[in-house]
């Protein structure tokens, strides 16, 4: 992708999609909290995890029956069938396999350690009630990204306090 490109923030309906998760560490645990903030309980949304081991966290949630690991390294198959690919693995050449494989396929992905690489990014989430924000730094300060989070989320505890929603 080029360098200078713009985002929409877009939101798209999360029932009966597939995910796939490669890798199973922070990045995953991180963008899989964000996933769950908003998800609705039984919407159909299917969420794998591919790695041959994965943090405490991810391993709860498939315990929970939230989602499905498959403790093996990636395969290019794995994406068959999938809506969105993240793409988090430690080894950079997975990643990129991913990402081309996708491609190809007109699958969306994200490239958790390259940008440039990435279809959509995953937001800072705001959500309060039926409110919900989604705040991007064009992919260069998530810090940044997570302040702007943060501030928004006590927008809307005021918001929400001062109003009968």
């Amino acid at each position: 992708m080029r360098e200078n490109h713009s985002y929409f923030p877009l939101f798209l309906s999360m029932e009966e999609k597939r995910f796939l998760f490669i890798g199973g560490g922070k990045v995953t645990a991180r963008r899989l909290s964000a996933l769950f903030s908003v998800l609705q309980e039984e919407n159909g949304t299917k969420i794998t995890v591919v790695s041959p081991k994965v943090l405490k966290e991810v391993e709860n949630l498939e315990n929970q029956g939230k989602l499905l690991w498959i403790k093996r390294e990636f395969l290019d198959k794995d994406v068959e069938n999938i809506d969105f690919v993240i793409a988090a693995a430690d080894d950079i050449s997975v990643n990129e396999r991913a990402v081309k494989i996708c491609r190809e396929k007109g699958i969306l992905v994200n490239d958790a350690g390259k940008k440039e690489n990435c279809d959509f990014y995953f937001p800072a989430i705001a959500k309060k009630n039926d409110l919900i924000a989604g705040i991007i730094a064009s992919g260069k300060n998530h810090k940044l990204a997570a302040k702007a989070g943060e501030a928004v989320r006590s927008l809307f505890g005021k918001i929400t306090e001062e109003q009968d929603l």
